[in-house]
C-alpha cells in the first residue's frame, strides 16, 4: 500500500511549501503567496505554532516527527505537518511573516536558539507521498479519528468539502473514510455555513462584538444548523440552511433576507445575551420542540430580523446634473431607539478567552466569569480572578516543567499565590506574548501586595469592605495575563 512512498528524505524548511489547501485555513488560501499562506495559518493556529516553536527551542526538533510532502510543479508541498514547518520557518527567519506581534515573538525565540538546536531543524525529516489522494487516508485518520490534534468540526467539514470540489462522489467519500453520508453532510454543512458567517459585513457598532475565532464560528454554525433541523424552525423562518448532495448550501443563503436572518441568529448565539450573560441561542435553548417554539417567539419579541446587524449598502448615486444639484434630507429613524450595550459590565467578555480549554476547572471558571457583573458582585469576582490566575500560573508552570523547581525552592508542594507570582516573573517562556510578560514583571510586586491585602479575606479588618475600585485594578492588571496563560491549556 505504501510501496510508492519515499522515506528517509531530509529537506530544509525554507525549501518546503506550505499547503494553500490546508483545511485549517478558514475561507480559502488557494492562489496566495507563501507569505500570505503563512500569515493566514498564523491567524488560525498561532497558539499551536508558538507551542511547537517553544518545544523546539527547549529540546530541539524531534527526529521521528516526519512531515508528509507531495511534489507539485517541481516543489515539495507539505500536506501533513504545516504547523511544524511554519514554526521551523519562523525560527529560521521571523521576517517571513507580515504580522508584527508574531514577528517580534519569533525574533525573541530566535535569540534563545543554541547552535545544537539550530542544527536539529536545519533539514527536517520528510516522507514523500506519491499524490495528495494517497496521503488523504493517513491525514483523515490523524485529524478526525484520534483525540490528539483533532480538527474542529469546521476543519473536518472543510476537508471533506475539498474532496467534493475535486469531483469525489459522496458515496465514494463515505466508503473511503467509513463514515455515514449523513455525518459527512453535517460536517460539510457546518463548513459551508461557517464561511458564510465569516463573510458577514457587520455594522460598525457590532464589529467589536462579532466573533472571529474559527472554533467559535464553527460552534455557532453547528447551533444554527441544529435549529433548522426542526420543522418548527423551517416553517417559521424558511428552509434556508440545508445542504445538497454535492455539499453546497441552498442558493437562498445568498439573498439579502437570508443574510439578515443569518446575522441576527449569529448575534443571538454570541453577543446578544440575557441577564446572566448567556447567549439567547444555544444548543440548550433549542433542545426540544417546545424549547424551539419558545425561542422563536422570544426571537420575534426581541426584534428578530428587524434588527439590522449588517452594514448597509450605499445606494448607487446618479451622475446626472439634475441629481447633483438636488439635496435630500435623511428621514429620521423610526421605532424605539436602541439602548447602548454595556459590554464592560461582565467580569470576562464573551470570547475573550477561547472555550476550547481542556482543563475542566479553568474552563468552568471562564464560563462563570462571563456571567459575573464585577461592579455588582465584588467578592465573587475577586475570588474568581484570584482562583483563575493561580490555576493558570500553576498549569503553565507544569507545562514548561518549572513547577518542580518552585516546590523544591519552598520545600513543599503547598506554595502561596505570592510565591508563584514572584517565581513566574523570572520565566519568559511562561507567556506567549512578550509584551504581556514585560507588563506582568512590572506589575508583579504591586499585584502581589493587592492580592495579599485585598483578597485575603480571612485577615480582613472587620470594618473593611471590598470596593469596585479594588476589583477594577486587579481585573485590569490580570486580564491580559490570564488570556495569554489560557492559550494551550
Amino acid at each position: 500500500m505504501y510501496e510508492d512512498w519515499k522515506t528517509g528524505r531530509k529537506i530544509s524548511p525554507n525549501s518546503l511549501q506550505l499547503d494553500d489547501r490546508n483545511p485549517r485555513l478558514i475561507g480559502t488560501a488557494q492562489g496566495k503567496t507563501q507569505r500570505q499562506v503563512l500569515d493566514i495559518l498564523l491567524e488560525a493556529e498561532s497558539a499551536a505554532i508558538r507551542e511547537i516553536a517553544r518545544s523546539i527551542v527547549a529540546k530541539g526538533y524531534f527526529p521521528p516527527s516526519e512531515v508528509i510532502v507531495i511534489e507539485v510543479d517541481g516543489k515539495r508541498v507539505v500536506v501533513e505537518g504545516n504547523c511544524r514547518v511554519a514554526a521551523c520557518k519562523l525560527l529560521v527567519s521571523a521576517r517571513q511573516t507580515s504580522i508584527e506581534n508574531e514577528r517580534k515573538y519569533f525574533e525573541s525565540q530566535q535569540k534563545k536558539l543554541t547552535a545544537e538546536v539550530k542544527d536539529s531543524f536545519k533539514r527536517i525529516p520528510c516522507v514523500e507521498a506519491p499524490s495528495r489522494e494517497a496521503a488523504r487516508i493517513y491525514i483523515e485518520d490523524r485529524h478526525t479519528g484520534r483525540p490528539v490534534n483533532q480538527w474542529s468540526r469546521y476543519a473536518q467539514g472543510e476537508f471533506y468539502r475539498d474532496e467534493l470540489r475535486n469531483g469525489v462522489q459522496l458515496e465514494l467519500l463515505s466508503e473511503r473514510y467509513s463514515k455515514p453520508k449523513s455525518e459527512l453532510l453535517e460536517l460539510i454543512r457546518i463548513a459551508e455555513l461557517t464561511d458564510k458567517i465569516g463573510q458577514i459585513e457587520w455594522a460598525d457598532e457590532f464589529t467589536e462584538l462579532a466573533p472571529e475565532n474559527t472554533r467559535v464560528l464553527g460552534s455557532i454554525a453547528d447551533t444554527i444548523i441544529r435549529l433548522f433541523g426542526s420543522l418548527v424552525a423551517r416553517d417559521k423562518l424558511g428552509d434556508r440552511f440545508r445542504v445538497s448532495d454535492d455539499g453546497a448550501l441552498l442558493p437562498e443563503t445568498d439573498n439579502e433576507a437570508a443574510l439578515d436572518l443569518l446575522a441576527s441568529l449569529v448575534a443571538e448565539a454570541s453577543f446578544e445575551t440575557d441577564d446572566d450573560n448567556r447567549p439567547f441561542l444555544t444548543t440548550r435553548s433549542i433542545n426540544a420542540r417546545s424549547d424551539i417554539e419558545n425561542y422563536l417567539k422570544d426571537f420575534e419579541t426581541r426584534g428578530g430580523t428587524r434588527k439590522k446587524y449588517r452594514r448597509k449598502k450605499k445606494p448607487a448615486q446618479s451622475t446626472s446634473p439634475s441629481n447633483q444639484s438636488t439635496k435630500t434630507t435623511a428621514k429620521p429613524a423610526t421605532g424605539p431607539s436602541r439602548k447602548p450595550r454595556d459590554t464592560d459590565k461582565w467580569l470576562l467578555r464573551r470570547h475573550l478567552i477561547d472555550h476550547s480549554i481542556t482543563d475542566p476547572r479553568i474552563r468552568q471558571m471562564v464560563l462563570e466569569g462571563e456571567r459575573l457583573q464585577w461592579r455588582r458582585d465584588y467578592y465573587a469576582s475577586a475570588l474568581l480572578i484570584r482562583g483563575l490566575l493561580e490555576c493558570c500560573l500553576r498549569e503553565r508552570l507544569k507545562k514548561v516543567r518549572k513547577w518542580a523547581a518552585l516546590t523544591k525552592k519552598h520545600g513543599s508542594s503547598r506554595v502561596s499565590l505570592g510565591n508563584i507570582i514572584d517565581f513566574a516573573k523570572s520565566i519568559p517562556d511562561l507567556f506567549d506574548d512578550e509584551a504581556v510578560f514585560e507588563a506582568f514583571k512590572t506589575d508583579a510586586g504591586e499585584l502581589k501586595n493587592r492580592i495579599h491585602s485585598k483578597l485575603n479575606f480571612v485577615q480582613h479588618n472587620d470594618k473593611y469592605l471590598l470596593t469596585s475600585d479594588d476589583v477594577s485594578y486587579i481585573r485590569q492588571k490580570t486580564m491580559n495575563v490570564i488570556r495569554d496563560l489560557c492559550k494551550g491549556l
